[in-house]
């Protein structure tokens, strides 16, 4: 029996053509629509056999929720804004503030070194903005997130590449980047990520995790694997984000078979120092049946990735074969934990 197909060859082959939506919190969208625009920048001159662009030249992007109110920026260093669109494809230097998905975009200086772009920030910025700066000619982008302290930033930005050449990812291709992450983001206390993870209670001698750690660990590698991989859509999928604790995050690339396209994804898990050995197996297990809920037809892996931030770091021998029964692989990275603070002394009162 023939199968009548709903859409016609023509429908199916636009849907192909379909790119995941920006994702996650309003600043990660940012923070994509910024890598996004300046690989379509480099890439469009790359095809037109265009020279390169100089190594300071540089675009602020600041993040803004409504764009159109005045930021009280010194009106001697900006001009009179000017709306533009990021279709235009025009934007290769300057400063720009933006909402979210660049819907509003409004230009207020049209030419910018990497250097004026520091002193713009450190004079007028704050510690509570949201900005990126990139340096086009160096295919790079720098991004501070909203509660990073400013002065340490300037002095040690996250930095990312912006990779305009296609690569041919696999799993294991994955797997080695993900270790690179790991290493560079999260693998000491003072690891890029990890430093804005960790907090210690007052009166209090050792340090925990603060809220939400899957999702911390989340915004990091969202734009990290965004920067590396040109052609692939790397997304969170939106529509399987609960309150349960699955925070993932997927990364879709053409492919020969009948689809076009094929799909990995990655559970993410934080094991914590404050939770009991079987809290953690569970959570840990959690992270398996996940990542194997996820996958459909597409899917070349699916990744259970374990971040482990216990103190003690017990085996857990019963994980790996359960893995292997859901055919997920499992991934465990290990995260050093913050030496304890010392005890402050305590108070003697005087006797009279």
């Amino acid at each position: 029996m023939t199968k009548t197909s709903i859409f016609t060859s023509n429908e199916l082959s636009r849907l192909k053509e379909v790119q995941a939506a920006k994702s996650g919190s309003a600043e990660d969208q940012f923070i994509q629509e910024c890598i996004g625009l300046v690989r379509e920048w480099l890439s469009t001159r790359q095809l037109r056999k265009d020279p390169p662009p100089p190594d300071n030249q540089a675009i602020l992007f600041i993040f803004a929720e409504a764009p159109l109110i005045d930021f009280g920026f010194d009106k001697d260093i900006v001009s009179e804004p000017r709306r533009i669109r990021r279709k235009q494809g025009t934007l290769g230097e300057g400063i720009v503030v933006c909402n979210q998905n660049f819907k509003v975009m409004l230009k207020v200086r049209e030419s910018l070194t990497i250097e004026a772009a520091y002193s713009f920030a450190e004079n007028q910025l704050s510690t509570l903005s949201s900005f990126t700066i990139a340096k086009v000619g160096q295919h790079k982008l720098q991004i501070h997130r909203t509660g990073q302290n400013l002065e340490d930033w300037l002095d040690d930005p996250e930095e990312i590449p912006i990779n305009i050449n296609e690569i041919l990812l696999t799993p294991d291709v994955i797997a080695d980047d993900l270790k690179r992450f790991h290493h560079s983001y999260l693998s000491t206390p003072l690891a890029r990520a990890a430093r804005h993870m960790w907090t210690l209670p007052e009166e209090e001698t050792q340090s925990r995790l603060g809220g939400l750690p899957e999702q911390h660990i989340q915004s990091f590698l969202l734009s990290h694997l965004d920067g590396l991989y040109g052609r692939a859509s790397v997304f969170v999928h939106e529509e399987i984000r609960n309150q349960g604790g699955r925070v993932d995050i997927w990364i879709e690339r053409p492919s020969l078979g009948s689809s076009g396209k094929v799909n990995t994804v990655l559970e993410l898990k934080v094991l914590a120092p404050t939770k009991s050995h079987n809290e953690n197996y569970k959570w840990a297990r959690k992270g398996v049946e996940q990542a194997d809920s996820y996958r459909n037809h597409d899917t070349d892996t699916a990744f259970a990735c374990l971040f482990d931030a216990r103190r003690k770091k017990q085996d857990m021998p019963e994980l790996a074969p359960y893995a292997l029964e859901k055919n997920v692989r499992l991934e465990q990275y290990l995260m050093d934990v913050p030496a304890d603070s010392k005890k402050k002394p305590a108070v003697i009162s005087k006797e009279s």
